[in-house]
């Protein structure tokens, strides 16, 4: 027998099939509706009292954005919630009606009722209405396949390509000194930009300005050079076209940065274990060995072959265990903070540092004594949990024990810059941290957040939003606020970039918005489409083109597609036709408003998804399935503010102001006996005493005769 029974939502799920219902725990599951970002920035949390008190959910790692929690079977109420760590007020709860709550309160879930009424050990609650399988609650007492919530999410970032041919703050380590930066002919003597390189290794803060300028869009928003950064850059003019198109110098093209969703509830992404496009081995921050002049054409820029230059490279080394291991407060690895900023003073002053290995050591030591393995060149059997390794100076992958080393060696397209502009909304307890080489300078509400400026190895910064005053002051919650992030790789032989953040970030790209409706008389499920289009690609980032994000008619090349296998794609799925009904069910007269009834449907028994796309975007409708047998009855059992039940002998005294019909069933869910209220009550005689589920309109409610 199962001892475990699971509820999941939809946010993360655990296991698929319904168990023996006599299980110690039960198991539930739920999927947030991937739109709440604040949700997606915050513990969620299940609540067995109504909200008073609760538990912090897990994150399902086999299924996306589902969520779970196992629960004694003798501590289940019917006064379940799910909210939010951050939400104090208890204003953003999700409860019986998910995301189609119209109450000014979540309306609680009687969950022991329902593990009950469903005979089960696990459950799964879709709170998100787009993504109903079937029935009209969201209940599921296996796996509800492909539902998703969200658990990845990516940073587009420009991406400026150069070279230490091309310009003259980019520089490659060399035993014997400077190996590739010897002035750039006619532009700077050799010397100049050698001094200027050597002046800033390491750690070196206060090269950019401390606010961005707030009188240009977003996105034309750059750091400026002050004085003390000149002595690295030699003058504005070399700095500024780290971020800029510049013909001759660089060559601009786009960039995702994907982030994952970790079990303590944090965004992930770590170029230690990511593997670039164009590369044959994990490791290392390198977005443009793909580059060719049709890319960059493509974009309106000037190819510039010359940036592509790939030079000597390593793969990266690893922090020890003691500095991998999660800091209790922060939730971030210890290593993220080690140096202190403008919303961090919990770790040292990292001027100069992270120059080279020893002094990087001596420093991190300082701070934990009890380190016995700093950077893994020292310590390779102490590697992260499956880090890979090589043959000595090669990508050949060997085990550990085959004599393999922790770096691979070979050669990247190194010596590039990054800018990423997203916005956010602000909820208490958010944090962002980076580690990374060489310069990252992050701002936040324009003002300067993390400063790891110069050419060092990767160096940690960490801002605890809390603590941080942006440009416009304290952040206010529920307010939004830019984000702004530029990095430069200048020195070879190591890219590496690693960000751990609690808060969801959004690009504002192009997405298409659905409202369901059910007519449930007539069984007809509609659909408004609201297509947002953010007016901005690459070639706009590029340019520096703010996006106009409104929602506007859906564009008539909206096309649907009809799958068998749940997965959007054009080669394996039905084009319907527009302008008619399609099998019977699926009315596309509108094509801005579809309608589906499942009665009328004349497909194959099975089940079916129906897609629309737009401008290759897909985006699910609906879930149908076509069944030669009778549909078994859907229980939706809901909050009891408005209805009394009351038993008396052998009957059921039943009581819901402004319901209009009443339902008596069984635990299995089978319909007793139905009928209409009378100015909101009825008498019901049952000829058997027991447990029964009590419906009048959309409330239920658990009664006992005995």
């Amino acid at each position: 027998m199962n001892t475990s029974m699971k509820v999941l939502l939809c946010g993360a799920v655990i296991s698929a099939g319904a168990v023996s219902a006599n299980a110690a725990t039960k198991h539930i599951s739920v999927v947030i509706p991937p739109d709440f970002d604040a949700w997606l920035s915050d513990t969620p949390i299940i609540s067995l009292d109504g909200g008073k008190t609760g538990t912090a959910l897990k994150l399902d790692q086999k299924h996306c954005g589902w969520l779970y929690a196992d629960v004694e079977a003798d501590k289940l109420s019917d006064d379940v919630v799910f909210f939010r760590k951050g939400d104090s007020n208890r204003e953003d709860m999700i409860g019986l009606n998910g995301n189609w709550e119209t109450g000014a309160t979540a309306t609680p879930i009687p969950l022991a009722t329902l593990f009950e009424a469903y005979n089960t050990d696990s459950l799964y609650f879709v709170a998100d209405q787009e993504q109903f399988i079937d029935g009209e609650d969201g209940w599921y007492t296996t796996y509800p396949e492909g539902v998703e919530g969200s658990c990845t999410y990516s940073l587009q970032s420009v991406v400026y390509d150069t070279d230490a041919k091309l310009h003259p703050a980019f520089s490659c380590y060399g035993s014997g000194g400077e190996s590739c930066q010897f002035g750039i002919e006619g532009v700077v003597d050799q010397d100049v930009a050698q001094k200027a390189v050597n002046r800033c290794i390491g750690v070196t803060t206060g090269i950019v300005e401390s606010v961005l300028d707030t009188t240009v869009n977003q996105f034309k928003r750059k750091p400026k050079l002050t004085t003390k950064g000149a002595a690295c850059f030699i003058n504005e003019k070399f700095f500024n076209q780290l971020f800029t198109p510049t013909e001759g110098v660089n060559e601009a093209s786009c960039s995702d940065i994907p982030l994952t969703r970790t079990q303590n509830f944090q965004w992930k992404f770590d170029s230690d274990i990511f593997q670039s496009k164009g590369t044959t081995v994990p490791g290392g921050f390198f977005p443009v060995e793909e580059s060719t002049d049709e890319m960059i054409k493509s974009n309106l820029q000037t190819p510039l072959a010359a940036a592509r230059i790939k030079r000597s490279a390593e793969g990266p080394i690893f922090y020890g265990p003691d500095l991998r291991e999660l800091d209790e407060a922060t939730g971030v690895p210890k290593i993220n903070l080690v140096c202190n900023g403008a919303g961090w003073t919990g770790g040292a002053d990292c001027e100069g540092h992270f120059a080279d290995g020893d002094d990087t050591e001596a420093l991190i030591k300082s701070l934990y004594p009890k380190a016995s393995c700093v950077i893994g060149w020292a310590c390779q059997d102490e590697a992260p949990e499956g880090w890979t390794f090589y043959k000595t100076s090669s990508e050949t992958v060997v085990a550990s024990d085959k004599g393999g080393v922790p770096r691979w060696y070979g050669n990247r397209n190194q010596h590039f810059c990054t800018e990423t502009h997203v916005v956010f909304d602000y909820i208490a307890g958010q944090t962002f941290s980076v580690l990374g080489d060489d310069d990252i300078w992050v701002f936040i509400d324009n003002k300067l957040a993390i400063d790891l400026g110069g050419t060092h190895l990767a160096a940690p910064g960490f801002v605890d939003l809390s603590k941080f005053e942006g440009l416009s002051g304290k952040l206010v919650e529920g307010n939004r606020y830019n984000l702004d992030m530029f990095t430069c790789d200048r020195r070879t032989t190591m890219s590496n970039l690693a960000i751990r953040t609690n808060i969801f970030m959004r690009s504002l790209p192009s997405y298409l918005q659905i409202r369901a409706t059910k007519d449930y008389a007539t069984n007809v499920s509609s659909y408004e489409l609201c297509y947002n289009k953010a007016e901005f690609g690459c070639m706009d980032l590029i340019k520096g083109v703010e996006e106009n994000s409104t929602c506007k008619s859906v564009p008539n090349t909206i096309q649907y597609f009809l799958s068998t296998n749940g997965i959007a794609d054009t080669d394996n799925s039905e084009l319907l036709e527009n302008g008619k009904i399609n099998h019977g069910g699926i009315d596309l007269t509108n094509p801005a408003a579809p309608q589906v009834n499942n009665q009328k449907l004349d497909l194959p028994e099975g089940r079916y998804t129906l897609f629309a796309a737009v401008e290759g975007k897909f985006k699910k409708i609906t879930s149908i399935r076509v069944s030669g047998n009778a549909e078994t009855i859907t229980i939706k059992p809901v909050a009891t503010a408005n209805m009394k039940i009351q038993a008396a002998g052998s009957s059921i005294s039943i009581t819901a102001q402004g319901a209009k019909t009443y339902a008596v069933m069984d635990m299995m869910g089978r319909v007793l006996s139905k009928g209409k209220l009378m100015n909101g009550h009825a008498n019901v005689v049952m000829t058997r005493k027991g447990s029964f589920m009590v419906r009048a309109d959309n409330q239920v409610q658990r009664v006992i005769l005995k």
